[in-house]
């Protein structure tokens, strides 16, 4: 019943929904996923209380999350307005999960793992499908959001990478467990299937991890023969080890040199992120501030002269590229270790529970698999803000039983524990509900913003405002419809308030037009200098500025800012830059009448 379950729910909350998702907030499949783990969960409670006379099992893993979690509550409190931005319900919910997976039976949690790999070879060679079809059907796509169309499910083109190694570890699982010819030759098609998908799709991240996958069953290629010995095993780990390592530099120069520049600002980001720690080493920025703070880091590291070489690869950033410095970050040394010691007891609890028990416990040996794949891809990408991706760690982490402590549990007791539970659950789910809502609203009026049609995108940001009021991008985006419909000071306040939650330079260039308009000339100028501070080779806050020291009067400081317009006088050209180039030539017409 568990496994035809999690099948039909997992695969159902994820096909049910719009697969040609470009937008970071137009996410309704997330809600779904979000209301199968919540089923998911009572159910697997329900399993595993019913079963526990004895009591309920914690082990080193749940103990450690839930440290991690209390530790972001503490440290997020002393972090400016990092209470306003914390969100922890969904670790919460999801260390829950791993607390109740870890409690089934191992009968039921081999039933479990059979059942995620069927749903994830379901899910991903689905997604592969749709990938086909978004990039070579035609479908309208910016391409200034994405590098490719190519995101399947999933919603990113590097979410979509890492789903089809994970679909391609599953096929090679099902290949290896099958016993028919029939099924093996559907999971190598299957498979290949992937392969092609994945390769097309040009992440860099999921080729490296497509390549520590391929590693992995190398290494592991004879597990089901009859003459797998436990020597075998534990030689096989030493020598996995030291070929990952081998791998992972060799392939890691060699992504390196297949985009050098994408590399080099890779690089770029991890220096300026790393400030972050040296500046606040006990308890980091806080939860979730990254994407609030990092471009002010950004402007401090470009303080220094000797850096203009990197002006180049400025950008307007929410995550790190590597989960671990995003924890060391936002959470501080305490934060990143903790985060660092989850995997480093998941990993150690798998080897000892496959070292001690070879022949009971081989399903598990896939479970490392997993763990491995996730964990190698979250050095390059964010791979854990991509919510679908997120929920598996948890899953596969519950698979990892490392006796801790027993807390005795009467009926009455399980039964407080399952009504906390699903009332955590309702809340949740409400809460999901009308946040979706409300993102629906953003989204709308973000179709009208882009129509032209500001009237009609402001009522609708002020719908999705009421229902998610701490959305700092979408408080920025109402607060740029003002400006475009003339209502200056009512703009002013709404892009200050989004400033709490996010940060883009198109924020302070907003604002810098809108007191402009207000002829707060010595206001607008200092926050086109501050946008300039970010990204010192962009143009647009140089044509503000160049009509900003007009009304100051200071006519050579105009005029040289209009004059590098004109002349598009930046390492970045664009699109963006020629219309900038062409606005700067108006506007000195409109000045300067020579």
């Amino acid at each position: 019943m568990l496994k035809i379950l999690f099948v039909v729910l997992l695969v159902g909350s994820t096909f049910i929904v719009d697969p040609f998702v470009f937008y970071s907030y137009q996410t309704p499949k997330n809600y779904f996923l979000i209301l199968f783990i919540q089923i998911i969960l009572i159910y697997t409670m329900y399993s595993a209380l019913r079963k526990k006379e004895d009591g309920l099992q914690l082990n080193l893993i749940i103990a450690i999350l839930v440290i991690r979690i209390v530790w972001i509550g503490f440290s997020s409190a002393f972090s400016l307005h990092s209470l306003e931005n914390l969100n922890i319900e969904y670790i919460t919910c999801l260390s829950l999960l791993t607390l109740i997976i870890s409690n089934l039976s191992e009968i039921k949690k081999h039933t479990l793992f059979e059942s995620l790999v069927s749903s994830f070879i379901l899910i991903s060679v689905g997604s592969a499908l749709i990938g086909f079809i978004q990039l070579y059907g035609n479908i309208n796509f910016d391409r200034q959001l994405i590098k490719t169309p190519m995101v399947g499910l999933i919603g990113s083109p590097n979410g979509f990478g890492i789903l089809m190694a994970v679909g391609i570890l599953s096929c090679s699982i099902k290949f290896k467990m099958a016993n028919t010819i029939k099924i093996k030759l559907i999971m190598f098609v299957l498979g290949l299937i992937l392969i092609v998908a994945l390769l097309l799709n040009g992440s860099r991240g999921a080729q490296l991890a497509l390549a520590i996958t391929g590693l992995f069953l190398f290494f592991y290629s004879g597990f089901f023969s009859k003459k797998q010995t436990l020597l075998f095993f534990i030689r096989s780990q030493k020598y996995l080890l030291f070929a990952l390592i081998l791998v992972v530099g060799l392939f890691s120069i060699y992504l390196y040199n297949k985009n050098e520049s994408s590399s080099e600002g890779r690089l770029f980001i991890w220096e300026v992120s790393s400030k972050m720690v040296i500046d606040n080493p006990l308890n980091g920025v806080g939860y979730g501030n990254y994407q609030r703070d990092y471009l002010y880091y950004q402007a401090s590291f470009f303080q220094d002269t000797l850096n203009s070489h990197f002006y180049i690869k400025a950008t307007n950033l929410k995550q790190a590229h590597n989960e671990y410095l995003q924890a060391f970050c936002e959470t501080g040394i305490i934060g990143g270790l903790l985060f660092l010691l989850v995997w480093g007891v998941a990993f150690l609890g798998i080897h000892t529970e496959l070292k001690d028990g070879f022949n009971e416990a081989k399903w598990k040996l896939f479970v490392l698999g997993f763990l491995l794949l996730l964990g190698s891809h979250a050095l390059l990408d964010t791979t854990f803000h991509v919510f679908p991706l997120l929920i598996l760690p948890y899953l596969l982490m519950g698979f990892v039983s490392i006796r801790y402590i027993k807390v005795p549990l009467n009926r009455y007791s399980q039964i407080f524990i399952l009504m906390v539970v699903v009332g955590l659950i309702i809340y949740q789910i409400k809460k999901d509900y009308n946040e979706y809502k409300g993102y629906k609203k953003w989204y709308s009026g973000y179709e009208h913003a882009g129509n032209g049609k500001w009237l009609w995108a402001k009522t609708d940001y002020e719908d999705a405002i009421k229902i998610i009021p701490e959305q700092g991008e979408l408080l920025f985006h109402y607060g740029a419809s003002l400006v475009f419909l003339g209502e200056y000071s009512k703009s002013l306040y709404y892009l200050n308030k989004s400033l709490t939650y996010f940060t883009d330079r198109n924020i302070f260039l907003t604002r810098s037009l809108a007191n402009l308009k207000l002829n707060n000339y010595q206001k607008a100028e200092e926050d086109a200098k501050i946008s300039l501070s970010m990204f010192p080779d962009q143009l647009a806050p140089h044509l503000l500025l160049g009509e900003i020291y007009f009304h100051m009067g200071n006519i050579t400081e105009s005029k040289k800012s209009l004059t590098k317009c004109i002349n598009e006088d930046t390492r970045i050209k664009s699109e963006e830059t020629l219309q900038i180039q062409h606005d700067a030539k108006l506007l000195w017409s409109q000045l300067y009448q020579e």
